[in-house]
């Protein structure tokens, strides 16, 4: 995903002059307005070029409501274009005559992140402290997030240790700790003693230096745990409910319906470890346990697991299950990684040795929004729940995000239990609340519902009251197995929906996968093995350059760069569910992939 900050233009903008203690209020620009709605709708199109000459026409017209918006999206027009120069320009002026719009902190935000691609090394150093500036000053917090991650990455991912040393020695608190983390972390990477990264960090206390949380831990598991990830072996343990008994079957149809999930994940991941094996530094082995989702069971083959000292233990399927394997991964300090389930309960400072592969559901909703905010300029959007717990956690994460960007969230809920009853809401919402949408300002409608019963009554509604581009319609994967809604339906209103997975997202490696499956099992592979396949690949991509005498695998995974797998993307970003999402739309006759 695109990580651009962008404020949801508002309709009315009120100015408060920077050169004075009095506030004016600015006049209103039509001619403006209508130059900003066409270089959004060519933005939209790619045509950022094109984008940046009209806003810059915009803002060269005499002061008015839009003159900030218009020179803050002239910058980002050209940013995206990959033109730094003249987006530098377009942002330094909305800085230098406009310090108190409300778009100057993300014009500082894209001018730092044009600054770390500056071959000047102190240039690269101006924009990792401003970022670090916005991550403590800005009222937007999800900007602070932003920069904050943006230096982080930068300095742990991109950064060389000359430049880690160079900015160190001018770095003031608590921003000198965070490169001395980075550096350690880099040179453990690149085999360095531990005695030396040791007497580096006391020297660091010793002249007045922070203690650093992340450097005592890091430190002090590689000094003090027994090491069990071997030199020149990967030994991996996967655990899945297939519910085999001793007797085996031999006919696709004799496979138990229950078995079906387990099996073909099982089968991608096996054919990972087949095509990975012949190009591996290191030696591979493979235990697979049958859990048959029985928490005593899994107990006991734990037991087992934990003589054989795996690196990573791959499973389970059922987030209860995962849970009894979590405990005991962070009891005995090896990675997890959890193939299916998202379920947030799964990690924290408790379980801090179990990874989602899948980003967890509230992720669902802030991508979608960021997309909103920055893809389609939404300013208004109608976020529908059901008030169960996992469409709660989209619903508010979505509303948060898009509000963090200035955008106008209203929440409707429906009934969770009864169908006739959630119709009947939905009916009422549209009576009372949603009237008039055109009048009222609503631009997009996110419904993160199961229910295609719901889902299809709420979209047919709309097409009763709105033309087709009026309002977005968003989702989440459910939408891609809604077949009752006719998909001319759902062209009309481009409806977009997220998912971590992307048909041939690494076009190389899905090939090779298809032909190994039709070579083994003349059929094609399903998503299921494509999942197994895309995990096996990166589990064992990560553990065949980890270094064993450096870090701790879990920060190793945490601190990687993004690993393009068969169908999706695997980024960690300092966090334990992978944070990496894709957008599609609806057009043209298939769902079209759109980020």
């Amino acid at each position: 995903m695109n990580r651009f900050h962008i404020i949801i233009l508002l309709i009315s903008l009120t100015f408060a002059a920077c050169t004075g203690t009095k506030k004016l209020t600015l006049e209103r620009d039509l001619q403006s307005q209508q130059m900003i709605t066409q270089g959004k709708d060519l933005m939209n199109t790619g045509a950022y070029d094109k984008a940046a000459d009209v806003f810059e026409t915009a803002a060269i017209r005499p002061q008015n409501q839009s003159t900030t918006s218009a020179l803050y999206l002239a910058g980002l027009a050209y940013y995206k274009q990959g033109a730094s120069f003249p987006a530098q320009q377009q942002f330094e002026k909305l800085i230098r005559d406009y310090p108190k719009s409300k778009y100057a902190d993300d014009a500082r935000y894209h001018m730092a992140l044009i600054k770390l691609k500056k071959f000047d090394e102190n240039v690269r150093q101006e924009g990792i402290n401003e970022l670090f500036a916005l991550s403590e000053k800005s009222k937007d917090k999800e900007l602070e997030e932003l920069s904050r991650n943006a230096a982080l990455d930068y300095l742990f991912n991109k950064a060389n240790i000359p430049f880690l040393n160079t900015y160190y020695a001018q770095a003031q608190e608590p921003f000198k700790t965070l490169s001395l983390e980075a550096i350690i972390h880099q040179e453990a990477g690149k085999g360095r003693a531990q005695e030396a990264l040791i007497a580096r960090y006391e020297q660091h206390v010793a002249a007045g230096g922070r203690k650093s949380a992340f450097l005592d831990k890091l430190l002090d598991e590689t000094a003090v745990i027994k090491p069990v990830h071997e030199p020149n072996i990967i030994k991996l343990a996967l655990m899945m409910p297939f519910y085999l008994d001793e007797q085996n079957f031999f006919l696709m149809s004799e496979v138990p319906r229950q078995s079906k999930d387990a099996l073909e994940f099982y089968e991608g991941f096996q054919q990972a470890v087949e095509d990975y094996s012949p190009q591996a530094r290191k030696k591979i082995f493979l235990q697979v346990f049958d859990t048959k989702r029985d928490t005593s069971l899994i107990k006991k083959q734990l037991k087992q697991i934990n003589d054989w000292s795996p690196d990573v233990v791959v499973g389970d399927v059922f987030t209860n299950e995962s849970r009894t394997i979590a405990q005991w991964a962070n009891a005995h300090k090896v990675v997890q990684i959890v193939p299916f389930s998202a379920n947030t309960s799964l990690i924290g400072d408790s379980l801090s040795y179990t990874f989602l592969a899948r980003p967890a559901a509230s992720t669902h909703g802030k991508a979608m929004a960021t997309y909103a905010a920055q893809g389609l300029l939404l300013q208004h959007v109608v976020v529908w729940t059901d008030g169960r717990s996992v469409t709660n956690s989209i619903a508010n994460r979505f509303a948060e995000t898009m509000q963090a960007y200035g955008g106008q969230v209203s929440i409707l809920q429906i009934d969770s239990v009864y169908k006739d009853r959630a119709q009947d809401d939905i009916q009422e919402h549209f009576k009372n609340e949603l009237n008039n949408i055109k009048k009222q300002g609503i631009d997009g409608m996110y419904i993160p519902l199961s229910s295609e019963e719901s889902a299809g009554l709420i979209i047919s509604n709309l097409s009763l009251q709105a033309g087709e581009g009026d309002v977005r319609i968003m989702g989440t994967p459910s939408w891609r197995n809604f077949n009752l809604i006719p998909r001319q339906l759902k062209e009309r209103f481009g409806v977009l929906y997220t998912s971590p997975y992307a048909e041939a997202n690494n076009p190389t490696a899905y090939d090779t996968y298809v032909n190994s499956h039709y070579m083994k099992f003349g059929m094609p592979p399903t998503e299921v093995n494509v999942q197994g396949y895309g995990l096996g690949l990166y589990v064992l991509n990560m553990l065949d350059i980890y270094n064993p005498k450096t870090i701790p695998l879990k920060e190793f995974l945490k601190n990687a760069e993004a690993f393009q797998a068969v169908h999706n993307d695997i980024f960690f970003m300092r966090n334990q569910d992978n944070q990496e999402m894709h957008i599609f739309e609806f057009r043209d006759g298939n769902a079209v992939r759109v980020e």
